[in-house]
């Protein structure tokens, strides 16, 4: 859901050459993507199960791997498929490393 938040936030960016609508989108992003996150991690809090790592910085770590994974295979579906959307799941990956996108 995180990586479909930001292939809908991409698609409206690429469509704007107005910077301030391009950083509201981006903003619009994150925030969907954090309340998505929180929303999921007390719905598996609430399993008698572990269904996930209880520590911050252990859940943290697990959620930006499946990440990773996720825009890993859309870097190869794009490539393949449509190369002019390749910068989408690139600048996920270049976020997950710490490298400024723009």
């Amino acid at each position: 859901m995180v990586r479909s938040l930001g292939y809908a936030g991409a698609t409206i960016i690429q469509q704007s050459d107005d910077a301030q609508t391009k950083a509201e989108i981006e903003a619009w992003v994150e925030d969907a993507s954090n309340r998505f996150v929180a929303a999921w991690r007390r719905a598996i809090a609430a399993s008698p199960l572990a269904l996930a790592p209880a520590d911050d910085a252990a859940f943290t770590s697990v959620l930006n791997l499946m990440i990773a994974e996720k825009a890993l295979y859309e870097t190869r579906y794009e490539m393949n498929n449509r190369p002019d959307w390749l910068w989408i799941p690139l600048k996920a990956l270049k976020r997950l490393v710490g490298m400024e996108v723009n």
